[in-house]
């Protein structure tokens, strides 16, 4: 059962501790616990019964062993109805009768997952879990059956609904606009800290009134670089900025220069004439944060990230804490970040928060 799928997820530790208790005075059931935990014999798990049931289109088996757990049932859903696309009236069938078991944040990331599958994709990314917020690429998919999404969009709605007309009424509510720029923070995993907690993907408006886009570091400790790279609207290089290359007439950016010793405090920033770079085709600017030498981010005392705005370029205008528009704590294990990307062309701050264990 579940219990021993918990004491094989840590054996070592179990290990140990069986082997100073006298698990033959306990009962049965604990002794064959233990004999299957010190001989090393191999557990089944839920796991690896349902991915069984999956190899050997056993869907009889799987659907009832899934509603034992929907929350794993919400998960595998996507899997489910691309593998047995003969059986979805039947698997939409199952999950409606369980989903009123499945925890609200896994309906609200369900169903904006399925607001993308109906069309196909190209490309893929995700965020295995870790310390290191590393994006994989992973090959596209094609989009799921339009009446199957339809069905399982009108279960989650039909759940939520009802279960938010339980709670208590809010009264006369305004909700900003601006709330559609921000993905439900879900999943609150961040490889930075910062003045507050937004999810990745979430699009922060960079200031109108002014023509130039300044994002800076600021730490104590050895020799930490920023640098940016620019793009088109495709995503293709167009050149970068750093402490090798502190201005580009063609880019319309400057750098402010290179430090190579923060042990009192240092900063850098990097300048970028948001007009001047569209007219040469920039639409994106990812801003990079590398610890050329030094620990990590984690083990500095004092690192930080953010961006404001200025009247031009390369002004010499003092920092003015009123004027910064976002901080963000660099506080990762690792020794590079790329938490922002800026959009330009729609003036965005589009929240990255990656993290690599190498070079950008």
């Amino acid at each position: 059962g579940s219990h021993l799928e918990d004491i094989n997820r840590h054996r070592g530790k179990w290990v140990t501790l069986f082997h100073n208790l006298h698990v033959g005075e306990y009962s049965k059931l604990v002794y064959a616990v233990a004999k299957k935990i010190r001989n090393n014999e191999k557990i089944e798990t839920f796991n690896s019964r349902v991915q069984s049931y999956i190899d050997t289109d056993n869907i009889s088996s799987l659907l009832d062993t899934l509603k034992t757990r929907p929350g794993e049932f919400a998960r595998r859903l996507d899997l489910l109805l691309r593998k047995f696309d003969n059986k979805q009236s039947i698997i939409c069938r199952v999950f409606g009768s369980v989903v009123d078991k499945i925890n609200t944040r896994a309906l609200l990331q369900l169903y904006g997952h399925t607001k993308i599958r109906f069309y196909d994709t190209k490309k893929r990314v995700a965020f295995p879990k870790g310390n290191t917020q590393r994006a994989l690429l992973l090959s596209g998919q094609e989009a799921l059956n339009h009446a199957t999404l339809l069905k399982v969009q009108s279960s989650i709605r039909t759940e939520l609904i009802s279960r938010f007309g339980k709670l208590e009424t809010l009264g006369s509510t305004w909700v900003d606009p601006a709330l559609k720029e921000c993905p439900v923070p879900t999943q609150q995993r961040s490889a930075s800290e910062g003045l507050f907690q937004v999810a990745r993907g979430t699009r922060l408006p960079i200031g109108d009134d002014k023509t130039t886009l300044r994002f800076f570091i600021y730490w104590k400790g050895r020799d930490i670089d920023l640098s940016a790279t620019f793009y088109d609207e495709n995503f293709e290089n167009l050149g970068h900025i750093s402490y090798t290359e502190v201005r580009s007439a063609k880019l319309k950016a400057y750098h402010s220069g290179d430090i190579i010793n923060g042990s009192r405090g240092a900063s850098e920033f990097i300048d970028v004439s948001i007009d001047g770079a569209i007219a040469a085709g920039v639409r994106y600017v990812a801003m990079n944060v590398l610890v050329f030498t030094g620990p990590t981010f984690a083990e500095h005392e004092i690192c930080y990230a953010g961006w404001m705005t200025r009247e031009k370029s390369n002004s010499n205008e003092i920092y003015e804490p009123k004027t910064v528009e976002q901080k963000i704590d660099l506080r990762s294990n690792t020794k590079n970040s790329i938490p922002v990307i800026f959009d330009l062309v729609e003036r965005k701050a589009i929240w990255a928060d990656m993290s690599t264990s190498t070079s950008y």
